[in-house]
């Protein structure tokens, strides 16, 4: 038996997944953020890169917002937890590693914005809420690259989680804009392309000027 490991959720979080394109995640997170019943949510980003991106957009979109990872000082860390506690942040980003110490009452939602690839991280993850008796609602994105995962989450814990679709969202895949290139001019057909360089010209005669024209043969 491993000490601390944690092979089943608590019965009183509720699970769903989401799957969605992956261009489309911030997007429908955004979409979900509409809910005012969604007042304390705890979000995982897979990478300290990624949470900032997340946070920026959700302010941009006026979602009080902080973030927990590495990069971060200790005085920010502190700070964001303080506001995530006392409801002045809505929405805290986290990493995993950053995210191992928090310890809040009230969370509740936890979205898993980057989907898990060992099933121990999400149960340690959606175990951040549903504390003290309270019921709370865990929420993954799952993307095509995410399946195998899921998957494997699923026979972990015995169950299946419930797949939920959207309304009113557009889950329509965004296209990456392709660079411009110039168009290469393309050569005739059935022609062969020869390059005219200074070896393949006539050679010039010993003592005859390029630039001069030959002198004419007088007639007497």
């Amino acid at each position: 038996m491993q000490i601390g490991k944690r092979s089943n959720p608590a019965e009183s979080v509720a699970q769903l997944v989401y799957e969605v394109p992956k261009s489309r995640k911030t997007a429908l997170l955004m979409h979900l953020l509409r809910d005012p019943k969604m007042d304390s949510v705890l979000v995982f980003s897979r990478t300290k890169h990624g949470a900032d991106k997340i946070a920026r957009k959700l302010e941009q979109g006026g979602i009080k917002t902080a973030t927990l990872h590495s990069n971060r000082s200790q005085s920010q860390r502190l700070q964001a937890l303080r506001g995530f506690k006392s409801g002045a942040v809505r929405v805290l980003v986290a990493t995993d590693i950053a995210a191992r110490g928090i310890d809040v009452e009230g969370i509740s939602h936890v979205i898993n914005y980057d989907f898990p690839p060992q099933p121990e991280d999400y149960v340690h993850r959606i175990g951040r809420t549903g504390r003290a008796q309270a019921v709370g609602d865990a929420i993954s994105f799952v993307t095509s690259e995410d399946l195998a995962a899921l998957r494997a989450l699923e026979k972990f814990i015995s169950r299946g989680v419930p797949r939920k679709h959207a309304t009113d969202f557009d889950y329509t895949e965004e296209k990456e804009p392709v660079s411009w290139r110039p168009e290469q001019p393309r050569r005739p057909s059935g022609r062969p392309h020869v390059v005219e360089t200074r070896s393949s010209r006539p050679a010039a005669r010993p003592g005859a000027s390029r630039t001069s024209a030959p002198k004419q043969r007088r007639r007497w």
